[in-house]
């Protein structure tokens, strides 16, 4: 009965390692009522197998058992499922490994068979779970580096220090526990500490996968709050326009008849003004239509109208059918992101152009430098069906850190820098490589983008 308790408090454990580990890098496709259910049903099943006391079947059996949650609960593809699985069953080794090195005398219970549960046990269990916690949320933590923000990963190495000291305080207890006598109440007490410094570390590395879900969801929250409001405004205009244009159809005829006046009177100068102010009426302007994708309209009226009030100039060469392969919820994601980060590097190009314009406004030089605007390209490679998006703006410092990460400069820093997060997971999405570098000889940030 003691090893069915020991091993069943073993695979609840490695259930909530294996559920993290899950939500730091993969998408939920079931329900979390639904999933947490299987993966701790199937990890209790490893328990009769455990009873045999057979370490090499112990093993094949966890990594077996992962590699059908991963394809059957998280739908991934059975090459990445045989992967994560043999990877996590590496890092249980290796934690195992560790403790051997560490503590060479600590009892390990999953090789000897005995019919009472005794403190070198519970000791074995808490450092082997905690050490394997530990290793799979830096893995984690690594595996992400490449789409995580600065923010959240700093938050993600904070946690994982308070994790190592919980570590290193449970391996002094237990040296104390193995070699020095003490009552039983105090080395259960010992014990008890060492478990509740086990489940807070669990509790830390919860909140923090918690916390960053939370953020990404915010962060899409918001996107779809501004694509809503985008598309009526655009819609607005449209039926704005096309009032001036029934207004215009409407006095055709007393304009007809001004004109056929001043041109009796032989007025080719009165005639030409006429015309030209009729041509650059609001009425005959044409509505923001940049691309054959509605809902890259929508997007770029947006940011034309932006720009326009804030002296930025905008230039957007979006080809006919190279966004046809975008979903739209990917596609507002994608290009919102990165015309937001281009229009905040741009705004504050324009500021300190604006700040020194008086001082230098004798230097083109000067001038050109710090003029601000953005320039979006989306065509097709020649001869393929990829699609290469390229987006350039004005950008008066480099924005990269020494590290290599983009700086946040929006003050609301806690729920912002999820933008370049969510544009590396689009990427990835459509099996593409995007490259991000800053010329500070014309002082240009610039994005390539390209989709296979």
């Amino acid at each position: 009965m003691n090893d069915i308790l020991y091993y069943t408090i073993i695979y609840i454990i490695e259930a909530v390692i294996f559920y993290l580990y899950c939500c730091h890098l993969f998408t939920h496709v079931r329900s979390r009522l639904t999933e947490i259910p299987l993966i701790f049903v199937c990890y209790l099943l490893l328990i009769p197998g455990s009873l045999l006391y057979n370490p090499l079947l112990n093993t094949l059996s966890f990594a077996v058992i992962n590699v059908i949650l991963l394809y059957a609960v998280k739908k991934l593809n059975i090459g990445v499922a045989i992967f994560h699985a043999f990877f996590l069953t590496a890092l249980m080794c290796i934690s195992e490994l560790l403790i051997v090195i560490l503590i060479p005398h600590l009892y390990i219970k999953g090789y000897r068979n005995t019919d009472t549960l005794n403190n070198s046990d519970l000791l074995y269990l808490i450092l082997n779970k905690t050490i394997y916690l530990i290793l799979s949320q830096f893995v984690c933590c690594f595996m992400k580096d490449k789409s995580a923000t600065r923010e959240s990963t700093r938050g993600t190495y904070y946690l994982s220090s308070i994790s190592v000291i919980s570590a290193v305080i449970m391996v002094f207890l237990i040296i104390i526990c193995l070699n020095v006598s003490m009552p039983e109440v105090m080395l259960n007490i010992l014990i008890l500490c060492a478990l509740l410094l086990l489940i807070l570390t669990i509790l830390v590395f919860a909140m923090q996968t918690h916390y960053q879900h939370k953020s990404l969801e915010y962060s899409h929250m918001q996107l779809q709050l501004q694509k809503e409001y985008d598309t009526a405004q655009y819609y607005r205009m449209i039926v704005a326009q096309e009032e001036k244009q029934h207004i215009l159809i409407h006095d055709i005829k007393k304009h007809l008849n001004t004109i056929a006046a001043l041109n009796q009177e032989k007025d080719t100068l009165k005639v030409d003004n006429y015309i030209r102010n009729m041509l650059n009426s609001d009425a005959l302007k044409v509505c923001c239509r940049l691309s054959d994708n509605n809902t890259m309209n929508i997007i770029l009226s947006r940011y034309v109208t932006k720009c326009k009030e804030n002296n930025i100039t905008f230039t957007a060469d979006i080809r006919s059918n190279t966004l046809s392969k975008f979903e739209d919820n990917d596609l507002t994601s994608l290009f919102c992101n990165l015309l937001d980060n281009a229009y905040t590097a741009a705004s504050a190009a324009r500021t300190a152009y604006d700040s020194c314009i008086t001082r230098e406004a004798a230097d083109p030089e000067w001038e050109d430098a710090y003029a601000a605007f953005i320039e979006l390209r989306v065509k097709h490679v020649e001869n393929s069906s990829s699609v290469l998006i390229t987006l350039t703006n004005s950008c008066d410092s480099d924005p990269f850190s020494p590290d290599g990460r983009l700086y946040t400069t929006k003050n609301d820093k806690e729920f912002h820098g999820y933008g370049i997060n969510s544009i590396h997971g689009i990427v990835d999405k459509y099996n593409g490589i995007m490259e991000q570098y800053y010329k500070e000889d014309s002082n240009e940030f610039h994005t390539i983008i390209h989709i296979n």
